[in-house]
């Protein structure tokens, strides 16, 4: 099953940083937190559609995605500057949640590629997903976990972890945290690609089927 996707894996900065904030979250008295639901910094990308191809359906999802290359914006650098959750579950006191994601800074050019291919996609009939699209960095996730378990997001905004990234207390589990991971984490990008979901390379990365460069 491919997706399209924006890597942002390549800048090893934000590797380093992200891979720094899940060490501190992993050493914090967090319920329902343990290795098997963090995502390996060399995975972090944003999502712009899952399909559900078979393989021989693949070249012409590529050669669409390559049509769309005079289109695509050739100044896109993606800063994340937020934290948030997907799946929230509010029992009082406290938020629960299946995904911690990092959200990507809001751009033209952000917007214009991301609507763009999923627009184009969608049209052909490679995406079927019906919600609107989320651009989002996933660096926790229980998907794998069984029994599927929620973490208790609660935990992390009270984690000393934070105080680096996010000074700002107290932080509200009903809003987006802002985040400052600084410049050197922005991320310069010259691709979107077709990953295989769940493929795993000799480095951790995902599997490319192929990609576009602008």
């Amino acid at each position: 099953m491919p997706t399209h996707s924006i890597p942002l894996h390549t800048n090893a900065a934000l590797r380093a940083k992200v891979s720094a904030l899940q060490r501190a979250i992993l050493n914090a008295p967090i319920r329902g937190l343990d290795p098997s639901i963090v995502i390996p910094p060399i995975r972090l990308h944003l999502t712009l559609g899952v399909m559900s191809l078979q393989p021989d359906a693949v070249p012409a999802a590529l050669a669409l995605l390559h049509a769309l290359q005079p289109r695509l914006s050739a100044n896109l650098h993606i800063a994340l500057d937020a934290l948030d959750i997907l799946r929230p579950r509010r029992t009082a006191p406290d938020t629960w949640a299946d995904v911690l994601y990092l959200a990507p800074r809001d751009s033209p050019a952000l917007r214009h590629i991301s609507t763009l291919v999923h627009t184009e996609f969608t049209r052909a009939g490679y995406i079927t997903e019906t919600r609107p699209l989320k651009l989002h960095c996933t660096v926790l996730n229980t998907s794998k976990r069984r029994p599927r378990r929620p973490f208790c997001y609660s935990d992390i905004l009270s984690a000393p972890a934070l105080d680096l990234l996010a000074p700002t207390r107290p932080l509200s589990p009903r809003a987006p945290v802002p985040i400052a991971l600084g410049p050197d984490a922005v991320v310069p990008v010259h691709t979107v690609e077709l990953w295989l979901m769940g493929s795993r390379a000799p480095d951790g990365a995902y599997v490319s089927c192929g990609a576009v460069h602008f």
